[in-house]
């Protein structure tokens, strides 16, 4: 699954909003590579069921899945009383996954993220999160994006945003070359933050962030 939106409602048996799991026998290279994805409005169908589930399979390896430079926003969990559920939630059954220059921001679920198997974490912005990842760093803790017009369903990054490149410079699996928008990835220096990356600085006199005069 790579370069690709998801725009919901959409559900799928057991109340989950969307569910991507892999089919065992097939390699992590070729499944669990989840890059410049945009999950947006999916809705989960029953109270205390995550609006999205990432599964990865039984393989052997450094990382059994890879989630990189994702942007999750605008999706809805339906809360239940006793329940706590993630927005969105990575498992599996056996090796850890590897979550990076992800943003999760802006979702309605108890979480953001919910790591159900060892997990991870480098440079991304998660408005909360629950469970322990094994390592990590460069992770800010629920820094405002910045999207240009999240209301109207705008998700791109201003140019004034934190997140601007602030994206992991070396993952395992590498980062693609364009952005979901199939335009460069890295601008101005380094990689953004989720899965659109700012093309053109509001002022460009300052676009090294020095007045040239």
């Amino acid at each position: 699954m790579v370069s690709s939106r998801h725009d919901g409602p959409t559900h799928q048996p057991g109340g989950r909003g969307l569910r991507c799991a892999d089919r065992r026998g097939r390699s992590a290279r070729q499944q669990c590579i989840r890059r410049d994805i945009l999950f947006t409005g999916i809705v989960s169908k029953q109270p205390g069921r995550h609006a999205i589930r990432l599964r990865s399979g039984n393989y052997s390896g450094t990382y059994a899945g890879r989630f990189i430079n994702i942007t999750v926003t605008g999706n809805v969990v339906l809360h239940a009383a006793t329940l706590n559920y993630g927005t969105l939630t990575l498992d599996g059954n056996q090796d850890p996954w590897l979550a990076a220059s992800n943003l999760m921001w802006g979702n309605n679920g108890d979480f953001d993220l919910d790591l159900q198997i060892p997990t991870s974490l480098h440079n991304n912005d998660i408005g909360a999160y629950k469970g322990a990842p094994t390592d990590g760093i460069g992770t800010k803790p629920s820094v405002d994006p910045q999207f240009v017009d999240a209301p109207n369903h705008d998700v791109h990054l201003k140019s004034t945003s934190p997140l601007r490149d602030a994206g992991i410079p070396s993952v395992t699996g590498g980062i693609f070359l364009r952005d979901l928008d199939d335009n460069p990835r890295v601008q101005f220096g380094a990689a953004d933050i989720g899965a659109y990356e700012i093309q053109q600085l509001g002022d460009l006199i300052f676009a090294n962030r020095f007045d040239s005069q």
